[in-house]
């Protein structure tokens, strides 16, 4: 039974290898990533391993290597996550329970950033804005609940919304790969980036860089997106045979990442 649910996922991933290719001759980069995509998750996940299962791995990976132009780098070995990363980590973490707790009533929020100690928050149809999240130096009984706002006065938000992230700015990135910037509550700009995102990937900046860097853990790919344009920088392909757990970007821009085997890496 393994080895025919294994032929049966070869023989998809070669019928949307070949359908990946038709689209990409249509200039359809988003639908040829996502073919890609989907199958190199499906051929993860079958049963055992063979030689055509790994060839057609390879002819699958070309293939997006292609269309992304990735360029292969190597993460160096490090003993653990610098203070910043985990500091930031920690904060993350205290924010994401207060919102699953509903301390600041703001319902089904799909992701959030900080920025200069505030909070904003994305849902399906609004941004809002936490602000002055840390309480700490204030007296006792003094700080009260904090209360959010809508902070988006004009403009939409893209369809299915899935990550958030701030540098004075609010950049929004859709499952879909549109890239949707607002400025003082309304929309500024709006791109496509032809980029595949999904629920574990990870959109990250710093408030100087010029680029955001989308973390694809699921292919072990950094897409580094212009903000002027939205448009494709480069793409980091990591060469690492553990997958990722969890990736950070620092504020020099180093991406530092954990791997399966509790280890810790970075690439600059």
């Amino acid at each position: 039974p393994g080895d025919r649910q294994a032929a049966t996922a070869v023989q998809a991933a070669q019928e949307s290898l070949k359908l990946a290719k038709t689209k990409i001759s249509q200039n359809d980069m988003f639908g040829a990533r996502q073919l890609l995509g989907d199958s190199l998750s499906l051929l993860a996940t079958a049963p055992g391993s063979s030689d055509k299962t790994g060839q057609t791995k390879d002819e699958l990976l070309a293939v997006l290597d292609n269309i992304d132009q990735a360029v292969e780098t190597s993460p160096a070995l490090v003993e653990s996550l610098p203070e910043s990363i985990r500091q930031k980590i920690a904060l993350n973490q205290a924010q994401s329970q207060k919102l699953q707790s509903n301390e600041y009533n703001i319902l089904n929020p799909l992701a959030f950033d900080v920025y200069e100690n505030n909070l904003y928050v994305l849902t399906a149809d609004n941004i809002f804005k936490v602000s002055d999240i840390d309480k700490a130096g204030l007296p006792a009984g003094q700080a009260g609940k904090k209360e959010s706002s809508s902070w988006l006065k004009s403009g939409t938000l893209p369809p299915e919304p899935a990550h958030v992230v701030v540098d004075g700015k609010i950049y929004v990135l859709n499952k879909s790969g549109t890239l949707a910037v607002y400025y003082r509550g309304g929309k500024t700009g709006e791109y496509n980036t032809s980029i595949l995102s999904d629920d574990t990937g990870i959109l990250a900046t710093t408030k100087d860089s010029k680029n955001l860097y989308l973390i694809n853990k699921k292919l072990n790919r950094v897409y580094v997106i212009s903000k002027e344009n939205g448009s494709l920088a480069k793409t980091l392909k990591i060469d690492s045979s553990e997958p990722m757990t969890e990736a950070y970007l620092d504020t020099d821009e180093t991406i530092y990442f954990t791997t399966a085997d509790n280890r810790f890496w970075k690439i600059q």
